[in-house]
């Protein structure tokens, strides 16, 4: 496997939209999608008596505000790329925290692998170290692209369980 450059991320963009900007050496910023789901309030939810918890569940759902919103400590939230990833048959990518969201003092779970064939919004689980401020469109992952040896015998188009995902999605 290779590694893709600047000028490979350029000519073969994998996110819509794509904002040549965001191009690093050898990575590609995604930013914070504003849809969240709460999964700090999920936990409690789940402890509530049923009644009480079918008369609040429409509160997991959340949109981050226009001036941003502070993620706390033990809130973990789950969250998506604004862009679409969409992966190349030869390719696969893998998400990283940029540094300068981990110096604010935000985390991500890692679970951010993409499948060959793989199409659809990049899911981010991310959870605070101390408060910290998340706004709509910050550059918070980057993307390492790399290219395969070959065509692998079935991408994810045949075999994935998130194909398609729009928007911040929990476990299948």
């Amino acid at each position: 496997m290779t590694v893709r450059n600047d000028r490979d991320l350029r000519a073969e963009p994998i996110a819509t939209p794509f904002t040549a900007t965001n191009v690093n050496p050898a990575s590609l910023d995604l930013t914070l999608a504003p849809e969240y789901i709460d999964r700090g309030w999920s936990t409690w939810h789940s402890l509530m008596p049923k009644r009480l918890a079918l008369a609040l569940s429409h509160r997991r759902e959340r949109i981050i505000p226009a001036e941003g919103m502070l993620l706390w400590p033990g809130t973990p939230i789950i969250a998506s790329t604004a862009e679409r990833i969409t992966m190349p048959d030869h390719a696969g990518g893998m998400l990283l925290l940029k540094s300068t969201t981990a110096r604010l003092g935000t985390n991500h779970l890692l679970a951010g692998w993409f499948d060959p064939g793989f199409d659809g919004d990049g899911t981010l689980e991310l959870y605070a170290v101390y408060p910290t401020w998340l706004t709509r469109h910050m550059r918070i992952v980057q993307m390492v692209v790399f290219n395969l040896s070959g065509i692998p015998d079935r991408t994810y188009a045949q075999t994935g369980r998130y194909q398609g995902q729009i928007g911040p999605t929990e476990a299948r």
